[in-house]
């Protein structure tokens, strides 16, 4: 492959998925385990390779925004079909929003707006109050590009779930359950909003 390959984020590091290649031998679709590896893998260790590979597909798209200013939808909805496999709607939401500050800083507010409504829907009293201002955040943000008034109370939302409590969520692990904090993830920007 050649240089502009890799600055597509599609030379021989990229996953299967990102190049829209397939995922193994021949006859296999992109997002299944192989046949070889039925049976290697429980069920909650599958889907926790999934979220890996969604969560690594999304900071491969969101460098590439940084990178290059550029929104790779292809690469995004690999990364929103990873988390759906994961069986993950906490992570979709999050891809859903870094996806959606990439279209809106790419002159394409609506279908930010769009994608933002989606991940609040996915989300909303599920996850922590944190994930639920970052989607309020974006929706803003791309409301207000459209002129739409309804920005503002997106705004007051995003506020609210800032100052909420975090909710909690138990957590087994081989020593037990615990509580840990709902949210998992963090925006690169550490201050709250999509950049």
């Amino acid at each position: 492959m050649g240089g502009g390959d890799h600055a597509r984020g599609e030379g021989p590091g990229a996953s299967a998925a990102c190049r829209g290649g397939r995922s193994g031998p021949a006859g296999e679709r992109p997002g299944e385990l192989p046949e070889s590896a039925a049976g290697l893998y429980s069920l909650d260790h599958e889907r926790r390779l999934y979220a890996a590979a969604a969560d690594l597909e999304r900071m491969r798209a969101w460098a590439l925004f940084d990178v290059h200013g550029s929104c790779n939808d292809r690469i995004f909805k690999s990364a929103l079909q990873s988390a759906h496999s994961a069986g993950d709607p906490g992570l979709g939401a999050h891809i859903l929003t870094f996806w959606a500050a990439a279209a809106y800083n790419c002159d394409r507010p609506a279908e930010a707006e769009s994608m933002a409504s989606a991940a609040l829907s996915t989300v909303r009293s599920k996850a922590a109050p944190f994930v639920e201002a970052l989607a309020y955040a974006g929706r803003a943000r791309a409301r207000s590009h459209l002129g739409d008034e309804r920005c503002w109370s997106d705004l007051d939302f995003a506020e609210r779930h800032l100052h909420a409590p975090s909710r909690t969520r138990t957590r087994v692990s081989r020593s037990g359950p615990r509580r840990v904090p709902g949210l998992t993830r963090l925006h690169p920007a550490g201050d709250g909003t999509p950049a």
